[in-house]
C-alpha cells in the first residue's frame, strides 16, 4: 500500500463494519505488507495531520487450491482461473515443442483426457521423456487453449527447479 503524500502515515483496516468515514472503525498503521489467506475488502487511507485521504477500497481473492490434478479437473473452473494445485507422479505422454524446437510443455492425462503444464519461460529438461514421471506443487493459470486445458505457471517457474522429474525405468 502507497501514498504520494510526504509524511502521510497509512492506516488499513479489514473490518467489514467499514462504513464511509475513517472514524468508523479502529484503523491498523501500516508498518508491512499484509499476508491474506482468504478472500478479504482492505480498506486503506492516508492520515497527514488531521486531514485524511480518500479511501481505497480492494478485495482480494484466494485462488483456489488442490490436492491433485483429478480434483483440478473435476472442479469444473471457469476459463482462466489462477489456481494452485499439487500431484505426485503423474505420467508424461509426450513432451510439446513448438516450430523452433524448444520443448515448452509436457502432456499427461487424468482419466482419458489429455492436459498439459506449458511454459515458455524456459525449456523442459533434455533429459526428460514420455513414461517419466513428475511430481510438485504449481501455481498458475488453469486455463483453455485450442480445446485443449493447460496449466501454465507463474512467473519465475523453471522446470527442473519446481519440479521433480523421476525417469522412467529401462526395459
Amino acid at each position: 500500500i502507497t501514498c504520494a503524500t510526504d509524511d502521510a502515515v497509512i492506516y488499513y483496516t479489514t473490518d467489514e463494519n467499514f462504513q464511509t468515514s475513517p472514524s468508523d472503525v479502529d484503523w491498523v498503521p501500516y508498518t508491512t505488507a499484509l499476508t491474506i489467506n482468504a478472500t478479504t475488502t482492505v480498506w486503506a487511507a492516508a492520515l497527514k495531520g488531521s486531514e485524511w485521504s480518500e479511501v481505497a477500497e480492494k478485495t482480494f481473492t484466494k485462488n483456489p487450491s488442490f490436492e491433485s490434478f483429478d480434483a483440478l479437473v473435476a472442479a469444473e473452473l471457469a476459463d482462466p482461473t489462477l489456481v494452485e494445485v499439487a500431484f505426485e507422479n503423474i505420467e508424461i505422454d509426450s513432451i510439446y515443442s513448438n516450430k523452433s524446437g524448444k520443448r515448452q510443455g509436457i502432456y499427461f492425462t487424468v482419466g482419458e483426457t489429455a492436459y498439459e503444464i506449458y511454459s515458455n519461460q524456459n525449456e523442459v529438461p533434455s533429459a526428460w521423456v514420455a513414461g517419466g514421471k513428475v511430481s510438485g506443487t504449481l501455481r498458475g493459470e488453469w486455463t483453455v487453449w485450442k480445446g485443449l486445458w493447460e496449466l501454465k505457471p507463474e512467473t519465475g517457474f523453471v522446470w527442473a527447479e519446481d519440479l521433480t522429474y523421476v525417469a522412467p525405468s529401462a526395459t
